[in-house]
């Protein structure tokens, strides 16, 4: 189906579509669960408390506003405390269905190739929790065979959240790597008083960057912060 993708309207009314497979259940949970292996694709959103989650070698603490993505037959589980209790969503589905939520249907996919890489786990912000809460709670109550609508709106949200905050992360750590290059390059080479286009150069990033990195991590100019680095390292020539 992917090499019909963007769909239309009326890919959403075909058989293979059928949103009746969607399975939506609100859980209680207040011991640790066992290992779960799934065929389907699954998000879990974290209504309240707090819990362990394991995926495969990993563990990360869970809190309310958490979103979790799962692939198919990979093994999961949550590790409650004794007098916790936590309160979540489970969201399951085939995948087929999940590509039709996706906005972006080859470059989802290619993400998807990378969840068992890092932890698929993001934080949806306060105002994204209430949508989110209110797509849940009406679907709860619903036949999703007969609100295929609500079913799409639902997946699509999550998969828009989901992507956008792992994009928000991944250039946060590429803000920090580049940081941590122009700081070092910096310490390693005052000595010689680079100037801002040395720096860009011998980094293969714009004289601008440079100056927007220096400011965003110390407050200060690039030339401030040049003297300052040299001043403290007793070099004043």
């Amino acid at each position: 189906m992917t090499e019909h993708f963007p769909y239309t309207s009326l890919d959403y009314l075909r058989k293979d579509f059928s949103s009746d497979r969607l399975v939506l259940r609100k859980y209680s949970m207040n011991q640790s669960s066992d290992y779960l292996i799934q065929k389907d694709f699954i998000f879990y959103f974290m209504i309240d408390g707090s819990a362990k989650f394991q995926f495969g070698q990993h563990y990360v603490e869970l809190e309310k506003g958490n979103l979790i993505a799962v692939l198919p037959n990979q093994a999961h589980r949550f590790i409650v405390n004794q007098q916790e209790n936590l309160l979540y969503y489970q969201m399951r589905f085939p995948l087929r269905l999940l590509l039709v939520a996706s906005t972006e249907g080859h470059t989802f996919f290619d993400d998807l190739k990378h969840l068992d890489q890092p932890l698929p786990i993001t934080q949806i912000p306060a105002q994204n929790q209430v949508l989110l809460m209110f797509y849940c709670q009406e679907l709860q109550h619903a036949n999703p065979t007969n609100n295929q609508n609500l079913v799409i709106a639902l997946l699509t949200y999550c998969v828009y959240l989901y992507d956008r905050n792992q994009k928000n992360a991944q250039t946060i750590q590429k803000n920090k790597t580049l940081a941590g290059l122009v700081l070092n390059y910096l310490q390693q080479n005052y000595s010689k008083k680079p100037s801002v286009v040395q720096v860009s150069q011998a980094l293969g990033i714009s004289s601008v960057e440079v100056q927007r990195i220096i400011k965003e991590n110390t407050g200060l100019s690039f030339s401030r912060f040049s003297n300052n680095l040299r001043s403290n390292n007793g070099y004043n020539a």
